[in-house]
């Protein structure tokens, strides 16, 4: 007869048996259920979003190809140019994060067409902890001398970027549709440095202005525009996003060409045109529904080197996600202001796992970056007609409705608040902005003009 002491020593022992036995059923049962149960890439609305994104690259590289074959003969760059040299040059780090060369343009565009002495300290402080471009790049600036002046500095940058030759490339590439199959080289659009190809020609095309080359400088902005809408052509929730963050360089350069009377008639009704063809989100539709797709299929898990059995566990927490981005999919075409009650369950989405909450809220930011985008032709519309209104009376109106005949059917309201956008104005000068009170996406002035 076994003693206590005997039957407890036997009841530790079979413990970590009958433990290790309960954990191989329940791996067994769960790689059971996970080739049992359908699979997600089995799915036709799963197929059918991916097919359509296969299509639309392949739509793409055949409208590339057909470019290809008319390029003439006299053209600054041949048919054979390949963009992945001078984009790549760009990477300066892993993901092909933007260098202190953008950096430094950047400021310049922030700050009107000027280099301050701080910004230009900030930036030679921020080398020691980034990896500065190589000298035999192309895109190498050197502006870490010890005593030069901001503006010194300032003319030194104007010409470098008015005369890169790797910038005229870009822009040749771009307006012969050599950069149409750009999607097929890249994961992501942060892959492919296109937003910090769009801030150098911002920055080229303010360093033109100055030089007292007005058109040419309206030409290199509406260059610019085009190179950040290609970041659309991704079917993916950053592409909205950072194509907003691009615009905002190159905003601030028009707003100084419409300043400088760059702008007639015709060019005005170009830039309403570009910036009306920006108010449909069938783009944004599509990359969301794909992202959520991929979020399901275990696309990730293949992108991220784990194994086959990682899809299942994918699968799970995608489910939510993929709901979400359909949801949020269908929302596109509507201000958030007016999908408020749609949008406030979408943002408490702690139940479909962190990464796929990740997901979402970028998915949301997108969503907002797009309407911000898609109100610019209107903000155009009342730019130019304040502009006239300045010619003809003197200065401008001290109230919106003061303009007659209105340009629009109603004032704009601000895409996540619904209210009215803010419009102040010294008569010399005017600025619109976001709505009182509302939480700002990144920069909240849609328009200012100068003196």
């Amino acid at each position: 007869m076994r003693t206590p002491r005997e039957t407890r020593k036997l009841r530790r022992l079979k413990m970590p048996y009958v433990l290790l036995c309960v954990f191989v059923l329940m791996l067994t049962a769960l790689i059971i259920m996970a080739y049992l149960m359908p699979k997600p890439g089995d799915n036709l609305e799963f197929q059918a979003i991916i097919k359509g994104a296969r299509d639309d690259r392949a739509r793409f590289a055949a409208a590339e190809a057909e470019a290809r074959k008319a390029v003439p003969p006299d053209a600054p760059i041949p048919a054979t140019w390949d963009y992945r040299p001078t984009l790549d040059a760009l990477a300066d780090g892993p993901r092909g994060e933007s260098g202190a060369l953008i950096a430094l343009v950047r400021a310049y565009v922030m700050e009107g067409g000027v280099i301050s002495d701080s910004g230009a300290e900030f930036i030679r402080k921020d080398l020691s902890r980034g990896k500065p471009l190589p000298a035999d790049n192309p895109f190498f600036f050197d502006f870490t001398k010890d005593g030069i002046t901001s503006p010194e500095l300032k003319a030194r940058l104007s010409l470098f970027l008015i005369e890169s030759k790797a910038l005229r490339e870009a822009e040749a590439g771009y307006k012969l549709d050599l950069l149409q199959d750009i999607s097929n080289a890249y994961r992501v659009p942060l892959d492919s440095n296109l937003s910090a190809l769009g801030v150098l020609i911002a920055g080229r095309a303010l360093a033109e202005l100055q030089s007292g080359n007005a058109p040419r400088a309206l030409e290199t902005v509406l260059t610019g525009y085009g190179v950040a809408g290609l970041l659309e052509n991704w079917p993916h929730h950053y592409a909205a996003a950072n194509r907003y963050m691009t615009d905002q360089m190159l905003h601030r350069v028009l707003w100084r060409c419409v300043d400088a009377d760059a702008v007639g008639p015709d060019g005005q009704q170009r830039i309403v045109q570009m910036f009306d063809a920006i108010k449909s989100g069938d783009r944004l539709a599509k990359a969301l529904l794909l992202q959520g797709a991929y979020n399901i299929t275990g696309e990730e898990a293949d992108y991220r080197g784990l194994p086959r059995a990682a899809e299942f566990a994918f699968a799970f927490v995608g489910r939510g996600a993929f709901e979400s981005a359909k949801q949020l999919a269908s929302l596109v075409n509507t201000p958030p202001w007016q999908a408020r009650q749609q949008l406030e369950p979408l943002e408490k989405h702690k139940s479909i796992g962190s990464r796929a909450g990740v997901f979402v809220d970028r998915a949301i930011l997108a969503y907002q970056a797009h309407w911000r985008e898609a109100m610019m032709g209107d903000i155009a519309r009342l730019a130019f007609a304040l502009k006239q209104w300045r010619q003809e009376h003197g200065a401008y109106p001290a109230a919106l409705q003061d303009l007659k005949p209105f340009p629009l059917a109603e004032l704009p309201k601000d895409p996540l608040t619904g209210g009215p956008l803010n419009y102040e104005t010294d008569g010399a000068s005017f600025s619109l902005k976001s709505a009182s009170g509302s939480k700002p996406l990144f920069a909240e002035i849609f328009w200012s003009a100068g003196r």
